[in-house]
């Protein structure tokens, strides 16, 4: 560190004041009290070994140390000024800010996402998750009510799904909705869907609905610890799915009244091209697999 700059403080606080030529105006830019800056020119003096300020009754004058400080600081100033905003647009080129809702980010893109950064080693991704749109990010995948016309990257389909484990050994995997019917029920929301494959099959007997969840990400979780047969969007339960930790029932899927779109701030930029492009080709793998 230079030694003449070593613990010094309150230059920025001196660049308002002699570019405002008042230690009260210079206060208000800065969001301080005008007594905690005249006390910060004081003490930045006290270290210079120099008056910066001519104090009179009426007001501050900028002695001639001052300007010529002043000088320097504004351009220095600038300069860093210029650097700061050359760096940070380095972090929009190489930085890609993707948010989704939390079920879609946990179930969904979190286990493929790896597979975009090995392609596009040079982007650095930041993933977060939030039912509410957030307007600091580059990308953001949204889950809402399903409208003709309207341009989805993927409208969902509710499957059904259960674990594995939920079978006593050696026993066939179920095929059909009147063997399900004796399992635990799992379910997001409400239990109208169910009812309405259950009365497709014709299928009256009584039925054990046993939990239902706010987030289908937790309704596969459920389905994942063989707490019962789930109802879930077949988006959040595909990567399970493909590990073989979940079963899919053959041939019973329902068009769900909800699809994912992007939302993208500036397709302009190549990352989010680049991204977008990847996320078609995965739903795109994803859906023929439900086909």
């Amino acid at each position: 560190m230079h030694r003449n700059l070593h613990r010094v403080s309150g230059l920025l606080e001196f660049a308002a004041v002699a570019r405002l030529g008042s230690i009260k105006q210079a206060a208000l830019e800065l969001h301080k009290t005008p007594a905690a800056v005249s006390l910060q020119m004081k003490t930045l003096e006290h270290k210079l070994g120099f008056d910066l300020l001519e104090r009179h009754a009426r007001g501050i004058k900028i002695s001639p140390k001052g300007r010529e400080l002043a000088a320097l600081l504004e351009i220095q100033l600038e300069q860093l000024s210029a650097k700061i905003a050359a760096l940070q647009s380095k972090d929009v080129e190489h930085v890609l800010r993707i948010t989704s809702t939390h079920s879609f980010a946990m179930k969904w893109l979190a286990p493929r996402l790896g597979n975009f950064t090995l392609v596009h080693p040079e982007l650095d991704c930041h993933l977060s998750s939030s039912d509410a749109l957030e307007s600091d990010c580059d990308i953001a995948i949204r889950y809402s009510a399903y409208q003709a016309g309207e341009t989805y990257l993927y409208r969902e389909h509710l499957v059904v799904v259960y674990s594995p484990k939920l079978l006593t050994r050696g026993k066939s995997p179920l095929e059909t909705l009147a063997q399900i019917a004796r399992y635990p029920l799992l379910y997001e929301g409400d239990q109208s869907a169910w009812h309405r494959l259950f009365k497709a099959a014709k299928i009256k007997h009584p039925l054990h609905f046993a939990q239902n969840f706010s987030h289908a990400g937790t309704l596969v979780q459920a389905a994942l610890a063989a707490q019962g047969v789930a109802l879930a969007p077949f988006s959040i339960a595909s990567h399970d799915i493909a590990q073989g930790n979940l079963r899919c029932l053959p041939k019973f899927n329902l068009p769900h009244d909800y699809g994912y779109q992007l939302i993208v701030t500036d397709m302009r930029l190549e990352k989010n091209r680049q991204f977008c492009a990847w996320m078609q080709n995965e739903v795109d793998k994803m859906s023929k697999s439900i086909e």
